[in-house]
């Protein structure tokens, strides 16, 4: 990618994130983020649609980064256990930017994209669970209830909520297979 570009896509998700720190969603306009990204409104739409493109491209550009990270994909219901502890700390590390990005109405955007990447990595490696609708439900089951259960439980030990959200995965998995 042209270095110019690249500097200007990183000025508007740069911009992008510091009003999504200030505000929701909804209240962020083109011409708003222009200015602050120090670019023409044309610009912006050279990029994208809208602020609505904006905030998908990069929540699903996060996810993918999220999912990407984990190191047995191949494996993901033979080793959810590992996959969900490999998750939460991968978020970790960028948690401030995942509660920027996926705050207010955009909080579901994040398990509804992890449901989806994680699908396609297992669908891709174990096609019969396409129609599996038991598998189906406990992968919904273990990707939005883990994330619920994090954020209600996590603030004061994170390791060790995220640790018995690992266990009660693998047990749910185990389960759901046979």
């Amino acid at each position: 990618m042209d270095l110019r570009v690249q500097k200007t896509k990183n000025s508007i998700l740069d911009a992008f994130i510091e009003l999504r720190s200030e505000k929701p969603l909804e209240k962020i306009t083109v011409k708003e983020l222009s200015e602050r990204a120090q670019i023409s409104k044309q610009t912006f739409y050279l990029h994208y649609k809208d602020i609505y493109d904006l905030s998908e491209q990069l929540e699903q550009e996060l996810v993918k980064s999220l999912v990407d990270s984990l190191t047995h994909q191949e494996h993901l219901l033979e080793h959810s256990k590992e996959a969900t502890l490999e998750l939460f700390h991968a978020a970790a590390t960028q948690s401030s930017l995942f509660r920027t990005v996926f705050s207010g109405s955009r909080t579901a955007a994040l398990t509804e994209g992890l449901e989806r990447e994680i699908k396609k990595i297992i669908l891709a490696n174990n096609p019969e669970v396409e129609h599996d609708l038991k598998a189906n439900i406990c992968l919904t089951i273990l990707i939005h209830g883990c994330y619920l259960a994090y954020q209600k439980y996590s603030a004061d030990a994170p390791e060790e909520v995220a640790q018995i959200l690992s266990e009660i995965s693998g047990e749910i998995t185990a389960r759901c297979r046979s």
